[in-house]
């Protein structure tokens, strides 16, 4: 074997050693970087890579989503002056540009998740506390949406200096050293219950209303049908009264005899008709005009109708 033979064997062994021993794959969750060799660093996210042994390293760079507790250690407060408490929960992550990954680098590499949010816990607790100030407890209890996004938007100036972009950021406690929350919420339940009580004695009334006005009706069509069956009377021209010849007189004898005689009249006509014209006489629905032409004949009277 030549010289040549045995150095061109010993240059293809190195190469082989080299790409086995300084052969890299990064995850989808974490930044190989690869440093040593050039001015700007090489980034790997989810695919492989050489280093070359002695001259270069590779270091690590978490990119996955991470949790932060953020929550006032101390009582912080608000605009109106009240002490609150509040807890809170951040989803933070290294941004995935060269950009975010390059600031991270500098403050986060080959640390794992939990030395990561440590690192941003303190920021983040300042930063909410900063706008806790300049809100009232009313806002930030009844708003929480708002609030957080304030937080989240005071934030993400910080931590986009540390290569970190800020997912969300949920409030998920208040509380004051007063009980002053406590209290917002009872004076709410008693105005609900107010206007509950108000909603429901504006229905009965309602219905009470509707009632009446359904009756009123009811009564109307029943007086309008009872004046239309006693029509007929008002036909009745004349009324002739004759006495039975005993020498009395004869309207001496219909007026001691009239309540017998109009019983009988009303009692026939309420037969025939099948109207009780005693109640209407006593409603007095109208007036009994007893100046037509009717021959009634009974108790010793004859009454001739022409």
């Amino acid at each position: 074997m030549t010289l040549q033979a045995i150095l061109l064997f010993a240059m293809i062994a190195l190469i082989i050693l080299i790409i086995v021993a300084g052969y890299v794959k990064a995850p989808p969750d974490r930044a190989y970087i690869i440093s040593g060799m050039r001015r700007n660093p090489r980034i790997l996210i989810g695919r492989a890579g050489v280093k070359i042994p002695f001259f270069e390293r590779v270091d690590k760079l978490y990119l996955g989503q991470m949790t932060v507790d953020i929550k006032t250690e101390q009582s912080v407060p608000t605009n109106d002056f009240i002490n609150v408490n509040v807890d809170a929960v951040a989803k933070v992550r290294i941004g995935t540009d060269t950009e975010s990954i390059q600031l991270a680098a500098k403050n986060f590499l080959n640390k794992d998740p939990e030395q990561i949010t440590m690192d941003l816990q303190d920021s983040l607790q300042g930063n909410m506390r900063e706008i806790i100030g300049t809100l009232a407890l009313k806002t930030i209890n009844t708003d929480r949406d708002s609030f957080s996004d304030q937080v989240m938007e005071k934030a993400s100036r910080d931590m986009s200096k540390l290569g970190i972009e800020i997912l969300s950021c949920n409030i998920q406690n208040v509380t004051d050293e007063n009980g002053l929350i406590s209290d917002l919420g009872m004076d709410n339940t008693a105005k609900i219950k107010k206007d509950a009580a108000i909603a429901k004695a504006q229905a009965d009334r309602d219905v009470a209303i509707a009632q009446a006005e359904a009756d009123k009706a009811a009564n109307d069509a029943r007086v309008l049908a009872q004046t239309e069956i006693a029509k007929p009377l008002s036909q009745i021209d004349k009324i002739n009264i004759y006495g039975t010849g005993d020498g009395s007189n004869g309207a001496s004898q219909i007026s001691g005899n009239m309540p017998i005689v109009m019983k009988q009249v009303f009692d026939t006509m309420s037969e025939a008709t099948g109207v009780d014209f005693t109640e209407i006489m006593r409603a007095g629905t109208y007036d009994a005009k007893v100046n037509k032409n009717i021959n009634i004949t009974g108790a010793d009277v004859s009454v001739e109708t022409k």
